[in-house]
C-alpha cells in the first residue's frame, strides 16, 4: 500500500518505526554553530545535548573566549558602558593580545546551557613600577595605568566576566534551539513522505515497511 492509502493509525506506526533521523543528524548544526561562533569570539571544542520534551534538556559547549575578538564583536555603541568598555578593549589589545576564558561543563548528568562555567585565568591588570605605554590602537600612546584606573578594569573586568559567561550560555541555547529545529525538521511527516517517494517504499495495511 502507497503511505497515503494508510489508516491514521498505520501511518503514525510508520513514522514511528521508520521516521527516526540518521545518526549524524546533528553534524551540519555543529558546523555551523562553531562558523558562527568564531564571529563572536567563541571557540567551540565540544557540544553536548539532550533533549527534547524533558526538563533538564539543553545544549552546552566546551572550548574559549578569545578575549579581544569578545570584545570587538560584543562593545557597541547600546551597550552599558560603551566609552570604558571601548578602552578596556585597548587595554587588552596591548596587553593582553593572546588570552583566553576557558569553559567547562560541571555537570556530567545535564547538558543545559545552566552547567557553562568559566575557568579560573589569569588575566590582570596589575602594573609594575615602569610606565606601560600603549603602542597600538586608538590609545597609543597613552599610559596603560593611567587608563586602567581612569576606567576603574579591575572592577570593569568582574562585569566583562559575567557578560562573556552570559553570552556562552546564550549562544548553548540558541544551539539547542537549532538542533531542536533540525530533530523536527528530520522526523516531520514531511520529511517521511520525501524518504518514502526516494526509496519507493510501500507498506501493509499495519504500516509495516514490504520488503522486496
Amino acid at each position: 500500500m502507497e503511505y497515503e492509502d494508510l489508516t491514521p493509525s498505520a501511518q503514525r506506526a510508520a513514522l514511528s518505526e521508520y521516521g527516526e533521523p540518521p545518526d549524524d543528524w546533528q553534524l551540519d548544526v555543529y558546523e555551523y554553530a562553531r562558523e558562527k561562533a568564531r564571529e563572536r569570539g567563541f571557540h567551540i571544542e565540544e557540544i553536548n545535548y539532550s533533549g527534547f520534551h524533558s526538563q533538564g534538556d539543553g545544549a552546552s559547549w566546551t572550548g574559549v573566549a578569545d578575549l579581544l575578538e569578545f570584545l570587538e564583536y560584543h562593545v557597541q555603541r547600546d551597550v552599558p558602558h560603551y566609552t570604558e568598555l571601548v578602552m578596556l578593549t585597548e587595554l587588552v589589545r596591548n596587553l593582553h593580545p593572546d588570552k583566553w576564558l576557558s569553559f567547562h561543563r560541571r555537570s556530567f548528568y545535564y547538558s543545559h546551557s545552566g552547567t557553562m562555567q568559566l575557568e579560573d585565568n589569569n588575566i590582570t591588570f596589575e602594573f609594575g613600577d615602569e610606565p606601560v605605554v600603549m603602542s597600538s590602537g586608538i590609545l597609543a600612546g597613552a599610559d596603560a595605568r593611567e587608563v586602567a584606573d581612569a576606567i576603574g578594569a579591575k572592577y570593569l573586568w568582574n562585569d566583562v566576566e559575567e557578560w562573556v559567561l552570559r553570552e556562552a550560555k546564550d549562544y548553548a541555547d540558541t544551539i539547542y534551539k537549532q538542533l531542536e529545529e533540525e530533530y523536527d525538521n528530520y522526523t516531520s511527516e514531511e520529511y517521511f513522505k520525501e524518504l518514502i517517494y526516494i526509496n519507493g517504499w510501500r507498506f501493509d495495511s499495519a504500516g509495516k515497511l514490504i520488503q522486496e
